[in-house]
């Protein structure tokens, strides 16, 4: 019977056959992990952000690169965007974290996007 163990490599996920020397990382796990995970809120966001104004793509095409990062936030936190390059996201990852006058953390949003991933968004959603 052969062995699996799980391994964190350099902020991936692998998978290692014990036995077969197959190593499995991040795009190959994740094509086999089941499609559970909710999808990114700013996804979402951005694509009723373009049904309103649908000068947003022309916005990003203009200001951002498709490598950039994005966190998006929901009009009951006051709404809009953030973002961040991909070279000082890799120093610091973008959080998106606002805090009420107390300095309690009232809304956060780990799960950065990028601005490809946004355009492919609102592609799928013409369809």
């Amino acid at each position: 019977m052969k062995k699996r163990i799980m391994l964190p490599i350099a902020g991936a996920l692998a998978i290692v056959s014990v036995g077969t020397a197959k190593t499995i990382v991040s795009d190959e796990l994740t094509a086999l992990l089941p499609k559970t995970v909710a999808e990114p809120i700013t996804l979402q966001l951005a694509v009723e952000e373009y049904q309103k104004d649908n000068s947003f793509v022309e916005f990003l095409d203009t200001y951002c690169s498709d490598t950039d990062f994005v966190i998006g936030y929901p009009d009951e936190v006051g709404g809009g965007f953030s973002f961040k390059d991909e070279a000082s996201s890799a120093a610091e990852p973008l959080v998106g974290e606002l805090l009420d006058d107390d300095g309690n953390v009232v809304y956060r949003d780990e799960q950065a996007v990028t601005v490809a991933e946004i355009k492919e968004a609102i592609l799928q959603s013409q369809q």
